[in-house]
């Protein structure tokens, strides 16, 4: 994983680094991928543009939580990946997050609350309040879904970090109901 991310990031620098020609007046990071933070900032610098870097998932706490540095919070990789992480939010303009506990856990790693900006991105569900259900039968139609049953959808991130052995489970234990899995 360390070596996908880091040729990701070493793979974009030089083409990052052409985009100063245009000056840019801002310059947003998003996380993942924490490693591309060192090329996103130098451009910041040789432009001029601020930056802001936003996280939607914080890959070291996740790297740790899994137990993917070795030696544990200890050990020498943890360290240096919090190390990177912290110079990382420490050295941009602003931090953006997806929700308000992240947002505070930007706080307890030392963003300056002034600095932490709340910018979530995922649907507005109350755009789907009035949803009648002539609206939800056209659209099982469109899809080819059957009219009565029922349909439970995993919408995210597939890897290792989001435990998806627990929706997989929970789909073999309940294989015995008419549902729909997609």
């Amino acid at each position: 994983r360390l070596i996908h991310l880091g040729s990701f990031a070493l793979s974009s620098f030089f083409p990052l680094m052409a985009q100063r020609r245009w000056k840019p007046d801002r310059i947003i990071g998003v996380v993942p991928t924490l490693f591309c933070t060192p090329g996103m900032r130098l451009l910041g610098k040789l432009s001029g543009a601020r930056t802001l870097l936003h996280i939607q998932d914080y890959e070291v706490d996740a790297m740790l939580g899994l137990g993917m540095a070795g030696k544990g919070k200890g050990g020498k990789v943890a360290k240096l990946a919090s190390a990177f992480e912290r110079s990382g939010l420490h050295n941009v303009d602003y931090v953006s997050t997806i929700s308000r506990s992240m947002m505070n856990k930007a706080q307890e790693k030392g963003v300056p609350a002034e600095k932490v900006i709340f910018f979530p991105n995922w649907s507005e569900v109350a755009r789907f309040r009035d949803v009648t259900d002539q609206d939800a039968q056209a659209l099982r139609a469109q899809l080819g879904l059957p009219a009565e049953q029922k349909i439970i959808l995993y919408s995210g991130n597939i890897g290792e970090k989001q435990g998806l052995e627990s929706v997989i489970d929970a789909a073999l234990q309940l294989s015995e109901h008419p549902w729909m899995f997609v």
